[in-house]
């Protein structure tokens, strides 16, 4: 199984953070019999100075995922319980089509460092 990421997509960075966020798509996918397509990352019209612009955050398409709410649901299960700075949003108007996923990029190990 693979995480396929649309051609629009750009990453700015792949933080330590985001490897969690890659492995528990894939898990919550395996479990539906899906492939999991990024949509979003950074670089896109996301708003400036939030967690898509600094590199922290990705957006995963939900239309070819037969119970969404399930997926989102065990992502958000799977994220909280490794930290509480995770945040995962679907079903609200702005995340219909897709499942946000996001990390509080000042609590990231990259910035504990400096």
């Amino acid at each position: 199984m693979a995480i396929k990421i649309e051609s629009q997509v750009r990453f700015k960075i792949i933080p330590f953070e985001m490897f969690k966020m890659f492995e528990v798509i894939l898990s919550a996918a395996e479990e539906q019999g899906v492939e999991p397509t990024i949509t979003g990352a950074a670089f896109e019209d996301y708003p400036k100075g939030k967690v898509h612009d600094q590199g922290y955050a990705i957006d995963v398409r939900v239309s070819d995922i037969p119970d969404p709410h399930l997926y989102a649901d065990h992502i958000e299960q799977y994220l909280r319980a490794v930290s509480p700075h995770y945040k995962v949003l679907y079903g609200d108007p702005e995340h219909l089509d897709h499942i946000h996923i996001g990390y509080a990029w000042y609590f990231s190990r990259d910035n504990q460092r400096e």
